[in-house]
């Protein structure tokens, strides 16, 4: 199982410590990692598309950007919408 959190939170300590998590890698090795891990709508695609190939895989995925092409492609998609929030009473 794996969760990533739309929050960052961030170690007290160096970038580095915070996206190496204290392992140990060499400069080329953290430069691969910066230039390739973005996750703009491109590379989301991308993950997207190599997790729903995937037929032993149960996939429950949160997106605010997903196509209509994207929702065709799971059993189910929930669209929830913002509620207005409920009038208080006195």
């Amino acid at each position: 199982m794996s969760y990533i959190e739309q929050n960052v939170f961030l170690f007290n300590s160096t970038i580095r410590d915070n996206i190496t998590l204290g392992g140990t890698f060499d400069d080329e090795q953290m430069e691969k990692a910066l230039r390739d891990s973005a996750l703009d709508q491109k590379n989301a695609d991308i993950v997207e598309k190599s997790l729903l190939a995937n037929p032993e895989l149960t996939l429950i995925l949160v997106s605010h950007h997903l196509t209509l092409e994207r929702k065709e492609q799971f059993t189910q998609v929930y669209d929830l919408q913002l509620a207005a929030p409920h009038p208080q009473s006195a």
